[in-house]
């Protein structure tokens, strides 16, 4: 029975491991623009 207990609790959470890494692929862009930006003050600075 816990062979049955650790398997479901695999199971509910690989769902929240796919919204992650959706979340972490849709939040990607942003990040780079961030990136982006920062050089761009850093050279500026410069």
């Amino acid at each position: 029975s816990v062979n049955q207990q650790n398997h479901r609790s695999e199971v509910e959470r690989a769902p929240v491991k796919e919204i992650q890494l959706i979340v972490h692929i849709a939040v990607a862009p942003l990040n780079l623009d961030l990136m982006v930006v920062q050089l761009g003050i850093v050279l500026g600075d410069q």
